[in-house]
């Protein structure tokens, strides 16, 4: 197992799924990552995280379509600032139902390695400092979830927004 895999199984609990591993491949700016957009799995909601390195600085976005609105958005990652030269970067975000992502960078360059993971469960306890608690929605209705400071799940309710 992977020192990343490792680390996505710390961040995540349940099941992780291996969507697609790109590596040392030259990229096009402005152009999808990806040969296709990536649905969620899970519904209403999965847990992505993605690993990626590039030889040279530039901006990476997820390119987000709501697949049943027909609209796509960009999303630029690592509040956006440039990631470095050759660095490593790990981002975590979600992707509801009737959403679908891809990637851009916006430098022509090398793609050192994108590796892109997905998950049901995201374990926000290492990520925020608990306690915590999740509001995620589908469109229409809403999920939320609390966590106390040891880790237990208190609550889980529904509602129709």
């Amino acid at each position: 197992m992977s020192g990343f895999q490792r680390i996505a199984e710390s961040l995540f609990s349940g099941h992780v799924d291996k969507l697609r591993d790109i590596r040392n491949t030259a990229i096009a700016s402005g152009v999808d990552i990806l040969p296709q957009n990536q649905a969620a799995t899970y519904k209403p909601v999965s847990f992505f995280m993605v690993y990626a390195v590039f030889e040279l600085s530039g901006s990476l976005v997820i390119r987000r379509t709501f697949t049943d609105l027909g609209v796509t958005k960009t999303e630029v990652l690592n509040e956006g600032y440039p990631m470095a030269d050759n660095a490593a970067y790990i981002f975590a975000f979600p992707v509801s139902e009737n959403e679908t992502i891809n990637f851009q960078y916006s430098q022509t360059t090398t793609c050192t390695k994108l590796t892109l993971l997905e998950s049901q469960v995201m374990y926000c306890n290492l990520i925020y400092r608990s306690p915590i608690k999740i509001t995620y929605s589908n469109g229409t209705r809403f999920w939320s979830q609390s966590q106390s400071s040891d880790g237990r799940w208190l609550t889980q309710s529904s509602s129709d927004g």
